[in-house]
Formats: structure tokens, sequence, C-alpha cells
């Protein structure tokens, strides 16, 4: 059967990842233009439209739920598996949430109709995301402009399970593209639109006659998708086309009714300025509804969220601050603000007994490192049908050596360098069968430099290492979760005072070693006030969803180092929902990880030398 196109992606939940995120940044552009077009005022915008978005996710998912998802959400727990998401939720509970937004702000603006052209164009970038990832893909056809999907395609996996391709294909059979059928039917709608603007005389129909066009698009290209989980057929209808066809009478008689009723488009009236507080209040009330929900939402859809959610915060700080400030003397407070903040502390950032005291000494470093990684693969279609698992267990543990070299050259400055090396094994096994068993051996030679309340290293990896990634293929086109390379990078950089309190990220810099599970992490710490290097750092790492990692001193010369990570980590979170680097939707439901170190750390040649101050 032959096909006008065919798209054989590797990693087909980059694109959807992309153009999801692409959707609501081009959405959020269009509103805050049209936003400022008709004057509207900052805040409480930005206020709607985080609410808004955040409804949509909602919605999306809810519509979705089944009796037992929505069990986990009465209980406040984790939902067993990704339940998939519909335009339509979201669109449906957009309403109610932008009429709240409305009053609970008193956004007195004809601001609904706005909305209206978002959906078409924000829903054209998403399936173009759909069609690269080969999700809400459509039935078999014989058309001539039919499309084929490779291997990592959920067509292909759906036809493979069905049997009805033979062993030796590399692409699925040819199917419609449903994806550019809707692209089409929003473009069609954009241009109806732009038509009857005119003809509507009341605020928010033009945004009701929008979702009517897409519910209207949606329910033909039904006919050409496959169903999803638990549809069903009612008289050679989808359960998706039963509720559209209760949904159109019901927006055409909302929109006939409020356009009999005409009270004209209503001028723009200016809300008297309540500025801090009010917004801060209701700003609180959607963070609240926010975290609530976020057990429920990917991670992609997280990170989306906070594109609105972060300038929103900035701008109400702006509003509180002006509100609480005397206006010729802001720039006085803002100035005492920020050198307060500097001021905090007068410690110096490490081991230094005064500060006419020059410190060098040296440090030996031993440690041991275990852990265990598995991941289900779950091979799902578009409804969270899971049609195959793939077991893949990883098992590793290394040992350490290492050698630096501390110098504190000034009061504020200290710099460190040195190399470590380590020896290990990493093994993983697919199924029960051994795939990969791999001696680990590497050298890290590195720089690190240490101010009063910042801190910046970098170095780099050598040797044989491997990194989990929990979708990869190897060379034969077999899923594995290990990738092995020759270099790697590290990078650390602190901010915060070392014995106080502070913040780190790092990048592949992790004693006793970071392969294969540590590559990137990220903590808060906390010094007790003291300049022994005794600390208590909490954070997150790439397969370590949360680590504990305390510094105890013994003595003078001696810091034992354990550390303890566990749960679902950054990595497997992102890969979890929506392959946000590797893997595709519903790819890894499950996953546990244990990580566990130990080191010991021995300063000698202790040398102090007076400072020419």
């Amino acid at each position: 059967m032959n096909a006008l196109f065919t798209i054989d992606i590797q990693n087909p939940g980059r694109y959807y990842a992309l153009f999801y995120f692409l959707a609501f940044l081009i959405g959020l552009i269009l509103l805050i233009k049209e936003g400022r077009k008709r004057k509207f005022p900052v805040v409480p915008w930005l206020l709607v439209i985080t609410t808004a978005f955040l409804f949509f996710m909602i919605g999306s998912q809810a519509i979705k739920f089944n009796e037992k998802d929505w069990l986990h959400v009465f209980r406040l727990e984790a939902l067993d598996q990704t339940p998939g998401r519909s335009v339509l939720g979201g669109l449906l509970l957009v309403v109610p949430g932008l009429l709240m937004a409305k009053y609970a702000l008193k956004f007195r603006y004809n601001m609904m109709d706005t909305f209206a052209w978002v959906i078409p164009v924000g829903m054209t970038v998403q399936r173009l995301g759909c069609l690269m990832a080969g999700c809400c893909y459509g039935k078999v056809t014989t058309m001539p402009w039919g499309i084929k999907y490779g291997v990592m395609s959920h067509a292909f996996q759906q036809h493979a399970h069905e049997n009805l391709l033979p062993a030796s294909t590399n692409f699925s059979l040819a199917i419609h593209p449903t994806q550019l059928y809707d692209m089409i039917g929003c473009v069609i709608i954009l241009l109806v639109l732009t038509r009857i603007k005119k003809h509507l005389k009341v605020s928010g129909n033009l945004f009701l006659a929008s979702i009517l066009l897409y519910s209207m698009v949606r329910f033909a290209n039904e006919f050409f998708r496959v169903p999803s989980s638990g549809n069903g057929h009612f008289m050679g209808l989808t359960f998706v086309q039963v509720c559209i066809l209760l949904l159109i009478p019901l927006l055409v008689s909302i929109i006939l009714v409020r356009e009999k009723r005409t009270r004209g488009d209503s001028a723009n009236e200016n809300v008297p300025s309540k500025a801090g507080l009010h917004y801060m209040i209701y700003f609180i009330f959607i963070t609240f509804l926010f975290l609530l929900f976020s057990r429920w939402l990917s991670p992609l859809e997280i990170v989306t969220l906070n594109l609105v959610l972060l300038p929103t915060l900035t701008f109400i700080a702006w509003q509180v601050f002006k509100s609480v400030t005397v206006p010729k003397m802001r720039w006085v407070t803002g100035s005492l603000m920020a050198g307060s903040m500097v001021m905090m502390s007068q410690t110096l950032p490490e081991k230094s007994k005064s500060d006419s005291t020059k410190i060098s000494y040296n440090i030996f470093s031993m440690g041991t490192f275990t852990g265990s990684s598995q991941f289900v693969h779950e091979n799902q279609d578009c409804s969270g049908n899971v049609l195959s698992n793939t077991y893949l267990n990883n098992v590793y543990k290394a040992n350490a050596l290492g050698i630096s070299r501390v110098v504190q050259q000034s009061r504020n400055r200290i710099v460190q360098f040195g190399i470590d090396g380590f020896s290990g094994t990493h093994t993983e096994e697919v199924d029960g069968q051994k795939r990969n068993d791999i001696a680990l051996r590497g050298i890290h030679p590195y720089f690190q430099y240490d101010a009063k309340i910042w801190g910046f290293g970098f170095g780099i990896h050598a040797g044989r290492l491997s990194a989990l990634i929990p979708y990869n293929l190897n060379t034969n086109n077999q899923i594995t979760s290990v990738r092995k390379m020759s270099f790697a990078p590290s990078l650390y950089f602190r901010v915060g005072y070392i014995n106080r309190f502070f913040g780190e990220m790092k990048l592949a810099q992790q004693f006793p070693t970071n392969f294969p599970s540590l590559g990137f992490q990220t903590n808060l710490g906390i010094g007790f006030g003291k300049n022994n290097g005794g600390a208590f750092r909490i954070g997150t790492a790439s397969f370590a969803g949360l680590f504990l990692a305390p510094s105890f001193p013994v003595g003078k010369n001696l810091v034992i180092e354990p550390y303890l990570g566990f749960f679902n980590g950054f990595d497997g979170l992102c890969q979890k929902d929506l392959g946000f680097f590797n893997g595709f939707d519903g790819l890894y439901q499950k996953e546990t990880n244990f990580t566990g170190a130990f080191s010991v750390r021995y300063k000698f040649n202790l040398k102090d030398q007076m400072l020419d101050l």
C-alpha cells in the first residue's frame, strides 16, 4: 500500500514536547499583544491568562479520567497511568475558568473574545507536533495521501500488535493524516471567525463560536481517527462524537439567546486599581490550585505553565512594592533591600580561622558508590492502551580515589584543583536477559573557584563511561536504557554563603562518581555557620527524585560524606509522560531508583600564612 510520504523519527516525543510548548508560547504572545492593543491592565490580564492555561490543562486530562482515576484524585494520590488528553475537555473547562477570573479580579473588560483566535492558532501548531510524533493518528486508508510511520510510532506498534504487518517491514500501514485534517480545519476556522466577527454583537460569542467550529471539525475528523480508549460506539458514532452532538446545539442556543438579548459590546470600563494585595491573594489561590493538581500534570505541562506564572509573580511583586513604598524613595528602599541581602553574612566561605590567615592544604578522598534503576517501558497507543511491556533493570557500583589542592588566595577567594579516578561495573538486563555488562573506569581533572557568595567549577571526564537514558536505541535498533561514551564535561555553580545557606547546581560533578545515574543535580544546603566543612544538602538528581547528602566533620582533618537518593529522578520525570528528551507519551509509567554512596575526605599538609592585608 503506497503512501504520499513517510515519517520515521527515532525520538518522536521531542517533537510533541517542542510543539506543545510552542503552541502555548505563541498563544501567550498573541494574548499579551491583544491585551496591550485593548489596553488591559498587565497584572490582572496575566492572571486571567494563567487561569485559562491552568484550567485548559486540567480539563484536557479530567475528561479522560475513569472511575479509578477519579478515586485517586479524591484521595489526592498520583494516577497509575497517564489517562491521555482531549482538547475539547480543556476548552470546556476554560469557559468557567475565565468567568471565575473575570469576577474574582473584577476585570470589567471584554476579554473573552481574545481567546477565540488562540484556539485555531494553537491547535495548528500543536497538530504539527502530533504529525511529527505520530500521535492522534488515523485509520488505515487506501487514499493516495496516506502516510506511513516508522517502528517507534504508535501506529506501527498497534499495527504490529494486531498482526497487520509482515515481520520484515519497518513502516506502518498507510493511514489517514488526521493531524493535517485538523490543521486544515483550523485554518478554515480562522477564515470563518474573520467573516462572522462583525455580525456577533455580544462579547464572548466569538469565543463560543470558535469552540463550536472546532467541535464541528473534530466531529468530522473523528470518522478518520483511531478511537480513543473506552470510546465505544453508539449507532456508528464514537463517544466523543456523541458528546459533540450534545454540545453543538447547546452552544448554538447560547449564542443565539445572547445575541437576541443584545446589550451591545459595552466599552471597557476602567477598574480602580487595587493592585498589590488583591492580585496577590488571587495569585496565591491559583498557585494553590496549580500545586494541588500538579501531581496529575506532566512535567512538560508544569514547565509550560511556569511560562506565565513567573512573569505574573514578577509583576505582582512590583505592584506590591509600589503600593508599600514612597514613589520618590523607591530606589533607596530597593537599594537597602539588595544591600541587606549582600551584607547578611561577613563570614569567609571556607576554612580560614581569621581574615589575616592564608590557608593551603591537600585533600585525599576515597569513596564507594552503588545503585539500581528499574524501568518499565509501556508501549501504549494514543489512548493509553498498553500494547506491550519491556522491563529494563540496571545495577551499578564503583569505587573511587581522588587528590586535590586547596589554596585560599585571599580572604574571599579560594581555588581548588585536583583529579579523581573511579572503577566499577554497570549491568543492564532487558526482560531478564543481560544486554550490557560494562566495566566502568574514568578520570576527572577539575578546577573550582569559590568567592564569598558564589562559586563555579569545570572539568572533563574521560574513560569508559555510561549514562542512564530511560529510552534509547542501540546499533541494532533494540530498546536499551544505556548510553556509552568516552568523554563528558563537568560543571559546578553555587550561589549563597557556603557556611550559612546556599544553592548548588552540578553537571557530572559528584564524588565518588556520577556514572551512570547522577548526571545532573540541584540542591539547597545549610552550613550551620561553621568553617569546618560541615553542611546538610537536600535536592534532586537525574535518577534520584530526592537525595540527602550531609557532611560530618570528625576532628580537624576528616570529613565523612554519606549520600542517599531515591524516588523518580529529574530525567525519569521528564521522560515519564511526554518524552521531554528521548521518549514519547506514556513511555515510562513505572520507575524505581536507589542511589547510595559513602566517601571520606582527609585534609593534610595544612599550612598557614599571614596575608598582607
